[in-house]
């Protein structure tokens, strides 16, 4: 695999301000060390591309043991950490699953990220973010800065139709496990485009939103 850095000259993002300049972000003052460099590094160079590439929907087919649930994880802490208005959305069918799957590979990240590079954002952290005791019912991840990382569940839609970034723009919404297979449910290549297809048009679709779309 070719280096990041070698790749895409033209469209390729290599700094904050080339982030920013795609995003039209504002910078935190303070990002508690979760830098470019960290998260390109632990993302690796394959994800790096994937999460700048500059498309509107991205859909995400790997098995277990790929890391697509922690690298998504950490671009959520990423932008929360280096920007002011980057609240993100995190979703799965029902609310009350977040805390064995989501929330608690969320703690995970964070204790990896401390471990390794230093960088205390988990929930006994000492940089005033404030983290909920438990995400039965949805919560939010609240920085010093005003960002959120919100859990939320997508079966009652009124509980995140109009949600807001609450003083901070929202600059992603991921759902984890969006297709559920049933028993023995076996999906010929047409079937899954179509299915693709209609989650694609059915998704949230906002001016500021910044997802992106990629099979």
């Amino acid at each position: 695999m070719q280096e990041f850095s070698k790749v895409n000259n033209k469209k390729r993002i290599t700094s904050y301000e080339h982030l920013n300049k795609k995003y039209d972000l504002n910078f935190s003052d303070y990002n508690f060390g979760f830098d470019w460099e960290v998260f390109k590094d632990f993302v690796g160079d394959s994800y790096a591309r994937y999460f700048t590439t500059n498309s509107f929907f991205k859909f995400v087919s790997a098995g277990r043991g790929t890391n697509k649930t922690w690298n998504h994880l950490a671009e959520k802490l990423f932008f929360a950490c280096n920007f002011t208005d980057a609240s993100s959305n995190i979703l799965r069918r029902y609310a009350n699953t977040h805390e064995d799957t989501t929330f608690g590979d969320k703690i995970n990240v964070c204790n990896y990220l401390y471990d390794k590079y230093g960088i205390d954002i988990g929930p006994d952290n000492e940089n005033g973010i404030v983290w909920p005791k438990n995400v039965k019912e949805g919560g939010e991840i609240v920085f010093p800065s005003g960002v959120r990382i919100a859990f939320a569940g997508y079966a009652n839609g009124n509980k995140i139709m109009g949600k807001v970034g609450k003083g901070s723009g929202i600059i992603s919404a991921w759902t984890d496990e969006m297709i559920h297979a049933e028993e023995k449910e076996i999906l010929t290549d047409k079937e899954l485009d179509k299915r693709y297809n209609n989650l694609r048009v059915s998704m949230f679709r906002s001016k500021s939103l910044k997802i992106s779309y990629e099979k």
